[in-house]
């Protein structure tokens, strides 16, 4: 008796096996670094919002003899040609405003404000510091 060869060809399950590790193992190394990207993408938004919102309100304060909105919703009141800024941004990763982050001081004869991130992405130092990144008078501190 002879023994037909089957002419059909196909993958082992050795090999079938293989592959799959070899896609668990790419998967595993790129996984974190696409979050660590995503994160990195939320944080960069988060600045670049806070800078827009710092500069409409300095110059609000150079046209309101140096003093700054009670609230960020001022800098978008009036026609549109003479708003602060368009729209109040919100933040990239929850999507809540800045408006709940922003602190101003009047009363003192350097007067300033802080606008932070209220995003999930932000972090509480302690009690006395807001979460991060945020904006002082224009500057940007990030920790």
């Amino acid at each position: 008796m002879t023994r037909k060869r089957s002419t059909k060809r196909g993958f082992t399950l050795i090999e079938l096996m293989i592959v799959m590790v070899i896609i668990g193992i790419l998967a595993g190394l790129l996984l974190p670094n696409l979050m660590r990207a995503r994160f990195k993408a939320f944080h960069a938004g988060c600045i670049s919002n806070e800078k827009n919102i710092a500069t409409a309100l300095e110059s609000y304060a150079a046209d309101n003899n140096g003093l700054y909105p009670p609230a960020l919703n001022i800098l978008t009141a009036g026609p549109l040609n003479q708003r602060f800024i368009a729209a109040l941004p919100t933040c990239p990763s929850n999507g809540l405003p800045y408006d709940t982050s922003y602190t101003v001081d009047n009363t003192t004869g350097d007067p300033g404000y802080t606008v932070a991130c209220p995003g999930i992405h932000s972090f509480q130092l302690d009690y006395i510091r807001p979460t991060y990144p945020q904006v002082h008078n224009g500057l940007l501190d990030e920790r």
